[in-house]
């Protein structure tokens, strides 16, 4: 009896990304088995970072499909992101901060993503993160860990 192969865990599907005029992605289509490991490798600002940044719903995707576990997460709503990120686990190159928050919005990001419910409910949904910290994180380099919780 042949081996049975492990169900896709992360797939990408004719996905579209673009910042202005820099097109990042035409047609990217990955698909990446439960267990696999990968190394997303190449030079500065081809999309290495965007490629993660979209998985986990940091910044949307122009088109195309992205799926978690089957589910498609370019139709979630910020409830089923927290949830979602829950399942995800990332860390950027050298824990690197992610260079599309302020240091402010990243040293937040942790607790938003933890307590989140919490702090909107016992403020009566008028809670609100800010921060004065205005100056970005930089990268080259980004690498990712998938695993299912």
């Amino acid at each position: 009896m042949p081996e049975e192969s492990p169900p896709v865990l992360v797939r990408f599907i004719n996905v579209r990304k673009r910042f202005g005029a820099k097109v990042i992605f035409t047609d990217l289509t990955l698909d990446i088995k439960r267990g696999e490991t990968l190394t997303v490798m190449g030079a500065s600002g081809i999309g290495k970072s965007v490629m993660l940044k979209m998985l986990i719903g940091l910044i949307p995707c122009d088109g195309g499909t992205i799926l978690f576990d089957g589910r498609d997460v370019t139709q979630l709503n910020d409830e089923q992101w927290t949830d979602m990120r829950r399942r995800i686990a990332y860390l950027f190159q050298g824990a690197a901060l992610f260079d599309s928050l302020t240091v402010g919005e990243n040293v937040a990001y942790g607790l938003r993503e933890q307590f989140w419910n919490k702090m909107t409910k016992s403020s009566g949904g008028s809670h609100r993160l800010s921060s004065s910290w205005g100056c970005r994180a930089s990268k080259t380099c980004a690498r990712a860990t998938c695993r299912v919780a």
